[in-house]
């Protein structure tokens, strides 16, 4: 699916970052070897951003593009200006490249662009997504405490409206409305407990005197957003991947980078 493609280029993208400006302020200079395979990765990052692109997820590309310029604006606090006085030649030439390649694309794919830059409330993807969270509220109204049952929303939804199609048999496009109407109360308050207590842990802990730690928590809170307007980081195999690998970047104990 688009979304679950854009999310694991929103990954490797973020991944890219982080191994692109690190490797500048490590205090030695480059081998001739290692000026090659950042040239190499450079022309690659471009590549990305196009696939990027061309899978039209406005959410995960929406989320993309918050985080970066929450990560450039951060790097102008005190406590980060010695990491951009290391990377600024670097991180002049990833934004001159993310400019060129966003306009180069918008100017090519104009039509596509448009059309998923305007959104309407009468649209599938809105109507639908409205309309599942419906389905979602009413089944967590009539099962509170336990819900009903760990992958039973879809079949509940088939016994409640029979004789539709067969696509209109989905989960609910929302996480955690899904893991309320399956697991209950109960099981949604666990699972943001255990997200809450996770954060509160990392935030004791990091360094944020280093961009990393923001960088972490840009990238979680931009996974655990999507989970509001998709269910695949719960429901299918490749997006449980990275939710839970996500997660687990806020329970390393020293964080790393």
């Amino acid at each position: 699916h688009p979304n679950v493609l854009a999310a694991w280029l929103m990954l490797a993208i973020f991944a890219f970052y982080n191994y692109y400006f690190y490797s500048h302020v490590r205090g030695n200079s480059p081998s001739e070897a290692q000026k090659a395979k950042e040239g190499f990765w450079v022309l690659g990052y471009p590549v990305l951003l196009v696939g990027l692109f061309f899978t039209f997820s406005r959410i995960i590309i929406g989320l993309w593009a918050l985080g970066t310029t929450i990560g450039i604006l951060l790097l102008f606090k005190k406590s980060l200006r010695g990491f951009l006085a290391a990377t600024r030649q670097y991180l002049i030439a990833i934004i001159t490249v993310t400019l060129v390649t966003s306009v180069l694309f918008t100017a090519f794919f104009w039509p596509q662009v448009k059309s998923r830059v305007l959104v309407s409330m009468d649209e599938e993807a809105v109507t639908q997504r409205i309309f599942y969270n419906k389905i979602a509220e009413s089944i967590i109204t009539a099962n509170p405490i336990f819900g009903v049952g760990i992958g039973q929303s879809v079949p509940q939804l088939m016994n409640k409206l029979k004789h539709w199609p067969a696509n209109f048999y989905q989960p609910v496009h929302n996480i955690y409305l899904l893991i309320a109407s399956e697991t209950g109360l109960i099981g949604v308050g666990t699972f943001l407990l255990f997200l809450f207590f996770g954060f509160w842990r990392f935030i004791r802990r990091a360094d944020f005197s280093k961009l990393y730690s923001f960088s972490i928590l840009i990238f979680t809170f931009s996974i655990l957003l999507m989970g509001l307007f998709d269910h695949f980081l719960w429901t299918l195999q490749q997006g449980s991947l990275i939710l839970w690998m996500t997660v687990a970047l806020v329970s390393l104990n020293p964080p790393i980078r």
